[in-house]
């Protein structure tokens, strides 16, 4: 084991140092040292990149700037607003055998790739001796009681020795990863912020004509279910030293189920605010809004490989053939219900009557009614007082695909005692994005 890991962070190591460009490899040998879930936590830990979990940034530069790929081909984003670069929390780091980031372009990188490139490579058999792992993890979310666990494994081995190919004509690699994680929040917030008289409630003394007062208090509560599967599955054949043939598969799929409540009670000013006796802040002006949104997301994204490789005397020769498949559907829906807007002179509560108090701000945000309706009535913010007001509905689709052909040849020759090399070589992309909005 440890002789693995250290034959990944040498040839991680050998690669940056024979390119002909600026680049990082990160080995999934030193992926595996850190917790990192997805390909965007893992690259943050490299020097010039940035992430916000999502999307990758380099060297400061907008993320729409890079180009993501898979074995050296672009991945069509299925991101919302035209971008380009895909989101990379749907590709778990688990799956992969090598990460680059090229922050400088050669000629045979795409032209779009303005701040650089991220290129996401699957890895091959090595060993006629089979190489199989499995890992658990697990964790609980306490603010949502709910159980977060993560699972991945792998299979590799070579098959078939021949006298040409000692080390096996077939190999097949197989890695899984699923992750099932629970997240939420609670959070209080007071806003809106005006300036308003303050009055003594008991004295009727005027305590400051223009103190400012939170005008809106919020409670939210939200909890998040995210699901993602991540597979790749790589096949070469290689009928000698010179000639190889890799079939590589990678599909990832993220879905986000998500609730949001949020429980709103706004203040108006309605001649003033008053100062309490027991140091809170009264107002003849209040209403409540409960506002309920569910939301889901789901990401999948499909690359398919065929490469090819062979060496004949001096000339190399390489080839491929691409294809990737993106899309991402978002659905929300938001329903609201509010109470009467009530306040003080209108209907059956006197003019001068406060309806409502706030805490004082340094105490724990929160709001209650202080007037009560006549014996029998029900209280101003039980739920048979909330009108439905209002429902949203927010629906998108992106696809994206890309379909490429490419071929290389190079020629290794001498001028002088100077080793050359001539390279040249042609591609044909076929890209295609379009995004569906509903409401």
């Amino acid at each position: 084991m440890i002789s693995t890991a250290v034959d990944g962070q040498q040839r991680a190591l050998n690669q940056q140092k024979v390119a002909d460009n600026m680049m990082q490899v990160v080995s999934a040998d030193q992926m595996g040292r850190f917790p990192d879930l997805n390909v965007s936590d893992a690259l943050r830990r490299l020097s010039g990149v940035t992430s916000d979990g999502k999307e990758v940034q380099l060297r400061g530069t907008p993320a729409n700037f890079t180009s993501i790929n898979v074995n050296g081909e672009q991945v069509m984003s299925s991101q919302e607003g035209g971008k380009r670069n895909e989101s990379l929390d749907v590709i778990p780091s688990d799956i992969l055998s090598s990460m680059e980031v090229q922050k400088t372009l050669l000629p045979s990188n795409d032209g779009d790739a303005i701040a650089g490139v991220i290129n996401m490579r699957t890895g091959t058999a090595r060993s006629l001796d089979p190489k199989f792992t499995l890992d658990l993890g697990t964790g609980y979310n306490f603010l949502r009681n709910d159980m977060n666990y993560n699972v991945k494994g792998s299979y590799a081995q070579r098959y078939f020795a021949t006298d040409k190919n000692q080390g096996g004509v077939l190999g097949v690699r197989f890695n899984y990863s699923y992750l099932n994680e629970h997240e939420g929040y609670d959070r209080l917030e007071a806003q809106a912020w005006e300036p308003a008289k303050l009055t003594d409630y008991v004295t009727g003394e005027v305590i400051d004509e223009a103190a400012y007062m939170p005008t809106d208090f919020r409670y939210r509560y939200q909890m998040l279910t995210t699901k993602r599967h991540g597979g790749a599955l790589t096949l070469d054949w290689a009928p000698n030293q010179n000639t190889k043939f890799i079939l590589s598969t990678i599909y990832n799929q993220r879905e986000e189920d998500g609730d949001r409540y949020r429980n709103r009670t706004r203040f108006r000013d309605n001649g003033g605010y008053f100062l309490m006796e027991d140091g809170s802040i009264g107002s003849k002006r209040m209403q409540n809004i409960s506002q309920v949104t569910t939301s889901m997301e789901k990401v999948r994204n499909i690359n398919i490989n065929l490469d090819g490789e062979s060496t004949i005397g001096s000339w190399k020769l390489d080839g491929g053939v691409f294809y990737t498949k993106s899309s991402r559907s978002y659905e929300s829906s938001m329903y609201g219900f509010r109470t009467t807007d009530w306040r003080a002179g209108k209907g059956d509560i006197p003019s001068s009557e406060v309806v409502g108090v706030i805490p004082a701000v340094e105490k724990y945000l929160n709001a209650s009614y202080i007037y009560q309706p006549g014996e029998g009535a029900p209280a101003l913010d039980a739920i048979s007082r909330y009108n439905f007001y209002n429902v949203e509905n927010w629906n998108h689709e992106t696809r994206g695909n890309n379909f490429t052909v490419r071929a290389n040849a190079s020629k290794n020759y001498f001028i002088g005692s100077n080793a050359s090399t001539l390279s040249f070589g042609a591609k044909a992309k076929f890209m295609q994005n379009r995004g569906v909005c509903a409401w």
